[in-house]
């Protein structure tokens, strides 16, 4: 059983001090977009400061951060499965964080653009 609201914020109304942050944001950087500022860290080597362009080197494991933060707002995230199902096929082994971050760079570091279809044997 939920309570009617009684006052407050309207919803979706941001608060008084992230509105000033924001306002701040905005003020100092008119076009900045942290998800836009994101895919251009994974994407580009070449950044403009205030002295110009600037060359940086990225990390597999930085564009891999950057792309799955991106992930989180363009694409839904699975439902889970019930693990009360019956499962014949063959397990899948899981991987650690390591292995994972290992085997990205090693695909990144490869230039494949393509994901193998880890379905073929």
């Amino acid at each position: 059983m939920s309570r009617e609201k009684t006052g407050g914020r309207a919803r979706g109304t941001p608060n008084k001090s992230r509105q000033k942050l924001l306002d701040l944001l905005h003020e100092e950087f008119p076009d900045y977009h942290p998800i836009v500022a994101l895919a251009k860290l994974a994407h580009y080597n070449e950044f403009l400061t205030e002295d110009g362009p600037k060359q940086v080197e990225q990390s597999a494991q930085l564009r891999f951060l950057c792309h799955r933060e991106i992930a989180k707002y363009v694409v839904p995230r699975p439902k889970a499965i019930d693990s009360d199902a019956d499962i014949e096929d063959e397990a899948i082994p899981l991987l650690s964080n390591d292995e994972l971050i290992e085997g990205i760079t090693e695909l990144l570091a490869s230039g494949q653009k393509n994901l193998p279809d880890p379905t073929s044997k």
